[in-house]
């Protein structure tokens, strides 16, 4: 019997302001079809990638919605601060400086995680390297895309 191994994707971003190359990402994400679900550590940070994601990019549009505390997500990106999935999305992308035990659990009901390496900042680096081993011991699929690899935006 074969159980699905959820993939964890980081990247790592060589520019000051990684929420940009985050909402790129996202961009890239639902071009492609996928749902998504963009967990942040709080109403402020949720509040704050909301409006990134209207303004980031003038030639592209991302239907998306901060999850509310009662309702459901009908749109394909929805951000939201709790343990949810209100729009039934197959990808979550992590905003936040440490995963927790229920953030972890969490996760693998996704398949695919995203999560990001701000190379520019050290504490936000140690930050992921930790949360990066979090996901490594709990035995998912790791893949790392360095800032070499990849363009940044």
């Amino acid at each position: 019997m074969s159980e699905n191994v959820t993939k964890v994707e980081f990247y790592e971003i060589a520019v000051a302001r990684w929420q940009t190359r985050l909402c790129a990402k996202v961009a890239e994400l639902y071009g492609g079809g996928s749902r998504v679900y963009l967990l942040t550590g709080s109403r402020a940070g949720a509040a704050d990638l909301d409006e990134l994601l209207w303004v980031f990019a003038d030639e592209s549009f991302i239907p998306h919605s901060i999850c509310s505390d009662k309702g459901t997500g009908a749109d394909p990106v929805s951000i939201g601060f709790k343990i949810a999935n209100p729009n039934g999305a197959s990808v979550l992308v992590i905003a936040l400086p440490l995963i927790t035990d229920e953030v972890l659990k969490f996760s693998k009901g996704f398949a695919t995680v995203i999560d990001f390496v701000p190379k520019l900042d050290m504490q936000a680096t140690a930050a992921a390297r930790a949360r990066y081993k979090v996901f490594q011991d709990a035995g998912m699929s790791m893949h790392f895309n360095s800032s070499a690899s990849a363009r940044q935006g």
